[in-house]
């Protein structure tokens, strides 16, 4: 698991078009981030390490990286 990210990177993850099952948005965040999606009613949210980091109803992708402990370097 990654533990910065540069701005471009964050930039790149708000670009991309965030969840209603965007494959595209969750292979970016898994390649840049290694946190990965699970389909529910929306999506859950893992990190690396298979923790529970958030679902797509309430988190955005500065909640997502923040639960993940993973920086923005500006």
């Amino acid at each position: 698991m990654v533990d910065k990210i540069n701005h471009a990177q964050y930039e790149l993850l708000c670009e991309s078009k965030f969840w209603d099952g965007n494959e595209d948005f969750h292979e970016l965040l898994e390649n840049i981030t290694g946190i990965t999606a699970k389909s529910y009613r929306g999506y859950s949210y893992y990190d690396s390490h298979g923790n529970y980091i958030g679902d797509s109803n309430d988190v955005t992708v500065r909640d997502l990286l923040n639960n993940a402990y993973i920086e923005i370097e500006e």
